[in-house]
């Protein structure tokens, strides 16, 4: 392990869950490419039977099994795992340092037998304490620990747990502060019968009137008998439930952005909480699946496996991090069972520590307007400014005061003045026209908002911005709910139900008012009962009948996602009472016939009847499948007919299934006096589906007619047709092509709106024979694209990607003053991108193609034989211009929001005798991003001839360089420059003994920038390593002299200098690694740092990591 302060840059992926099914043909094999989240993995049958633990082994750095059960072998098993977005068993460097390579004990993961003896333990994993001191920074710590255990401390007791708590590195991209699941632990106790949990524990529920999903950190116990089960935790919440209903755009697969309660942009989404709906339908997460979710920028980008359109209604419950109130959360669920009774009783308690808040205290007059409030807790509105020093790193406001016609305004103006009286100052976002402040001064690290004064107009004033300086104020709550039922059995033709939820809720504890409704009730009772039974053929009755009470709300959402849409439901805050009426016809035990009757009233307003009629019949190579529902509504003065039907029918032969789908939907509401209301609408849909069995082959075409209200009749409004295939074209073993398609048009046939197209595909080649070796992906697809804003946030020092410099010495950090840094002891800054409220549609193309060309196989010409060449070509663009779809190799910069490509090609030639080669490289590197204050741009061309000669005790290798590199910005001057680059870099390396080296290296580099100085530098490096057995120790000693006259903007200056001074500059560093017994590693580094007219800077470093 490297125990030097460099950055692990990560790609920013999501964390993912993921399942596979697969046939066993070995005991050991690779599970995923990316390490496995512990404690995650679920491994079934295909029948869903559970694969015991104790029958395989997971190493999850690697993510490889170990099967321990050889009779699995043949049979196929279904995997569900949580995974890393990286691959932890992987090194990842921001700069290549020589260290000593550590025992790779992934390697020897298996030699760690399950235990033998009844008080063994098995612990694996690693501690490491790494201090950080020079007299540039202030001394610094980094610690890790990830260690496992599991085993048995005595003969009936079981341990396992996680401890894992790392300083994790920022992601290059720079979308999160940290990947939430890799800091996790827990530490578990078990018997036959109990199980204890302590740390990070997770608890669910899916009872009737008592549905959740929590994730917390405290204390579980679980027991189990016979014929009783119990569960009970006290925890602290780590989360708050919540729910957004999106509306579907045509093509646009997202991102969709989350929200607050208080429409509040910027939340972290707690990982594995979110459930996804579509039309009522759940999805699974995953790049295979049906969706993936940015926790961390809470955002939700849909697969091509559902292709969002306008139609199409989307549900998301989740629970985000808030830091409003410490939580406590109590629960306790027990179950008694036998044969005949089975009885439940649920009781969960949560509550805001009022006097603990997470961010600031609140004063004595907030906590009186709270306390008058009652229930009214949208109307506590407080100003947000907060008077103290002028902090360092904070954008900090003044006091003004004004008067526009005759009337005092008081407001809040930036100001970074140290004499001045400053206020902190935060901003909601409350919408046009609602706020008198809006976004400005964007160049500045961090948001600065400005008052726009008021309009008064018509005796009236309106606001001109959409920003306030006023904050709503959280209260704390407290929620109880004993959730308690019984089912009993007599034989096995009848069987009575009864559930009852009590809620004690309170919405403000500061306050005692409008309490009258904190205690509600939520009941159900059920008969189900026989009617007849005659050989094959029998007949089931049901009755039932449901209240609840307006008040009761439930720790989540109870009812089904969309029954308030089948119900045609708005928010009516009225006692409710449903009662059922159903008959059943059975044909082998399974269900052919149904008919139920439900009536559902809300108060004295609302009176709904439902009738519901499913039919199903199926064979051998037939089936068919009818759900209709007829829902009747009165309500008030208005009157509503719903009428849903769903119908399949499916015919299979021993290649291919056929499907025929067709389904009907109107929602028809009239007025008192008969007239059609603006919200009805009503469409009709069918489909086709041709399925290929055992391959992946389907086809589909779907058309829909969608009707709108219009002078008192439904009238077509449009009309859509949708195609999708996913077909592997050739299947061969060299030669291997797939294609997947979606295409739907969207026709109005209105004449003021226009006609949509969209089209997503995913395309797939590969080329594996022994001259050529390629692959080829080309995917489309359409959605919408947030524009960034950019922000730097301070760390502790070397523990950053960037630093500041005050290019224009005002002492405000401005967004164009950040540089990568060159040096540890500089890294203070890190970059964090977040999602403007502003975003746009966009068309989505990613192409790649790789392709290894090896001479030898087609040619026995000796000097062409020895030529091996790679190409490789990527591009990832989000642009305005739907004609990028078609021409991947065209690169339109200024209708793009967001584009990446990159280009590289090499041809080497190596003969046989293997002591010298040669080779010719060279790489087209282009980055375009859209932020919130403008575009960057960042391109870099270089061609590299590279020569090396190899001998037994010397190498000599010689690589020539020349180059553009240009960085471009339409918003800030110092950010627009560009230099040649020329660079000669030879090194020789002389192998005195199997255990000692000298390297020598001599570097001339010159960049000559349009429009400002040359530089010119040389330098001479030397370098001493030598290994013995167990420890390392590397010398290496650079100077560099720099020849330039510096230029005014000191960012060109830093990054032509690589962070040096012109003049005389010398680098020393040292680097003593040693491996000691108990599997103990000891790293000591040094570095120093001397340029022209400046001070010696002196960084030490001192680690120390033990494995077992």
């Amino acid at each position: 392990m490297i125990f030097m302060c460099l950055t692990l840059e990560v790609k920013s992926k999501n964390i993912e869950y993921k399942s596979k099914k697969l046939k066993i043909t070995k005991l050991i094999f690779t599970l995923d490419s990316f390490s496995v989240i512990p404690n995650s993995l679920s491994v079934r049958r295909i029948d869903s039977t559970i694969v015991p633990q104790e029958k395989y082994l997971i190493n999850e750095i690697d993510s490889r099994i170990k099967l321990l059960d050889s009779s699995l072998i043949g049979e196929q098993i279904i995997l569900e795992y949580d995974v890393f977005p990286v691959l932890l068993s992987k090194n990842y460097y921001r700069k290549i340092a020589p260290f000593i390579d550590p025992e790779d004990y992934a390697k020897n993961y298996w030699k760690k037998q399950p235990p033998k003896n009844s008080d063994e333990v098995i612990k694996s994993g690693s501690i490491s304490r790494q201090v950080m001191i020079g007299n540039n920074q202030d001394l610094s710590m980094i610690s890790n620990i990830d260690m496992r255990i599991s085993g048995k401390l005595s003969e009936n007791i079981n341990i396992e747990g996680v401890i894992s708590d790392n300083n994790l590195p920022f992601q290059s991209d720079g979308n999160t502060y940290k990947l939430q699941e890799f800091d996790k632990i827990y530490m578990k106790f078990s018997d036959q019968n109990k199980e204890i949990v302590v740390g990070d524990i997770k608890i669910s529920n899916s009872e009737k009137y008592l549905k959740y999903n929590k994730k917390l950190k405290g204390a579980m116990l679980r027991t189990s008998s016979n014929n009783y089960n119990s569960n009970s935790s006290f925890s602290m919440s780590r989360g708050t439930f919540h729910k957004n209903s999106i509306n579907g755009e045509e093509g646009n697969q997202g991102p969709y952005k989350l929200v607050g309660p208080n429409n509040e942009r910027y939340i972290i989404i707690l990982s594995g909480t979110e459930k996804v709906f579509i039309d009522g339908k759940k999805l699974i997460r995953g790049h295979k699946n049906d969706y993936i979710v940015n926790y961390n920028s809470s955002e939700i980008i849909f697969t091509n496996k559902n292709l969002i359109t306008q139609d199409k209604r989307i549900y998301v419950e989740f629970e985000y991090v808030n830091r409003s109130y410490a939580q406590s959360v109590f629960h306790t669920n027990h179950e008694f069972y036998n044969e005949s009774i089975n009885f439940k009783f649920n009781l969960i308690s949560q509550k805001d520590w009022k006097n603990n808040r997470y961010q600031n205290d609140l004063s004595d007059d907030v906590i009186n307007l709270l306390s008058q409030s009652g229930d009214n807790i949208n109307n506590v509105i407080f100003d947000s400014a907060d008077s103290l020093s002028n902090n360092e790193n904070q954008i900090l406001y003044k006091k003004k005061d004004t008067i526009i016609n005759n009337v005092s305004y008081s407001y809040y103006e930036f100001s970074n003045n140290p004499n001045e009286i400053l206020f902190q100052v935060k901003f909601t976002e409350v919408g046009k026209n609602n706020g008198n402040y809006i976004l400005d001064l964007e160049e500045v690290n961090g948001r600065v908002y400005e008052w726009v004064a008021p309009i008064y107009n018509n005796n009236e004033w309106i606001q001109q911005g959409n920003y306030s300086n006023n904050i709503i104020i959280t209260t704390p709550k407290s929620k109880n709910v004993i959730y308690n039922s019984i089912e009993y059995k007599i034989g096995e033709d009848f069987k009575i139900e009864f559930a009852n939820a009590s809620e004690i809720r309170d919405e403000n504890l500061f306050s005692n008012m409008d309490d009258e409704d904190n205690i509600s009730t939520a009941s159900n009772l059920s008969v189900n009962y026989k009617l007849f039974q005659r050989k094959k053929l029998k007949m089931k009755n049901k009755h039932s009948i449901e209240y609840i009470n307006k008040s009761f709300q439930g720790l989540s959402p109870y009812q089904e996602v969309e029954f308030n849409r089948n119900w045609n439901l708005t928010n009516i805050k009225e006692n409710h009472i449903l009662t059922e009426q159903a008959i059943a016809m059975f044909y082998n035990d399974s269900e052919v016939l149904k008919y139920s009757l439900k009536n559902l009233r809300k108060g004295k307003l609302y009176n709904g009847y439902k009738h519901n009629v499913n039919f199903g019949l199926s064979n051998k190579n037939h089936e068919l499948e009818s759900v209709t529902k007829i829902t009747d509504i009165k309500f008030n003065d208005l009157s509503s007919n719903l009428i849903q039907s769903n119908n399949l029918a499916n015919y299979t032969t021993k290649k291919h299934t056929y499907n025929l789908t067709y389904n009907h939907e109107s929602i028809i509401n009239f007025s008192e006096k008969n007239i059609l209301q603006d919200n009805s609408s009503s469409f009709n849909e069918v489909s086709i589906n041709i399925l290929k069995k055992e391959e992946a082959d389907k086809i589909k075409f779907l058309y829909r007619n969608n009707k709108r209200p219009s002078k008192n009749l439904m009238i077509n409004f449009s009309n859509s047709k949708e195609l999708s295939f996913n077909k592997n074209l050739i299947e061969k073993s060299k030669f291997k092509m797939n294609s997947s398609l979606n295409a739907r048009e969207l026709i109005f046939l209105e004449d003021s709106l226009s006609n949509e197209l969209t089209l997503l595909s995913n395309n797939n080649i590969n080329i594996q024979t022994e001259f050529l070796q390629g692959q080829i992906n080309y995917n489309i697809g359409k959605g919408k694209e947030s524009i960034r804003e950019k922000n730097f946030i301070k760390v502790p020092i070397g523990q950053g990607t960037h630093m500041w410099i005050d290019n224009n010495k005002n002492g405000i950090e401005e967004l164009d003053e950040f540089v990568i840094s060159t040096f540890q002891d500089q890294s203070e800054y890190v970059q964090l991108f977040l999602p403007s409220e502003e975003s746009q549609k966009v068309y989505k193309l990613i192409y790649s193609q790789n392709f290894k060309m090896n001479f030898d196989a087609i040619t026995k010409i000796p000097v062409l034989s020895k030529f091996k060449m790679n190409s490789s070509y990527e591009i990832n663009n989000k642009s305005q211009d739907p004609t990028i779809i078609y021409s991947p190799f065209t690169k339109k910069l200024d209708s793009s929001i967001n584009l990446n490509c990159s280009n590289r090609n090499s041809i080497k030639y190596k003969p046989k005798n293997d002591f010298w080669n040669l080779e010719i490289n060279n790489s087209n590197i282009i980055n375009h991003r859209s932020f919130s204050y403008g575009e960057d741009r960042t391109s870099t061309i270089l061609y590299n001839f590279l020569f090396n000669l190899n001998f037994n005790t010397f190498n000599f290798d010689s690589k020539f360089t020349l180059g553009e590199h240009s960085i471009e910005s339409n918003n800030f001057i110092n950010k627009n420059y560009s230099f040649l680059i020329k660079e000669l870099n030879e090194s020789f390396l002389f192998k005195i003994n199997s255990n000692k080296d000298l390297n020598a290296n001599y570097i001339m580099t010159i960049k000559n920038p349009m429009n400002s100085n040359k530089m010119k530098s040389d330098e001479i490096s030397i370098s001493y390593s030598q290994k013995q057995e167990k420890s390392k120790i590397i010398l290496n000693s650079r100077f560099i002299h720099i020849q330039y006259d510096p230029d005014e903007n000191s960012i060109l200056n830093y990054n032509i200098m690589n962070g040096l001074n012109a003049g005389t500059n010398l680098i020393l560093e040292i680097k003593i690694m040693h491996k000691m017994k108990n599997n103990l590693d000891i790293n000591i580094s040094y570095s120093g740092r001397k340029s022209q007219n400046s001070r010696f800077n002196h960084t030490g470093n001192v680690g120390i990591q033990t494995f077992f």
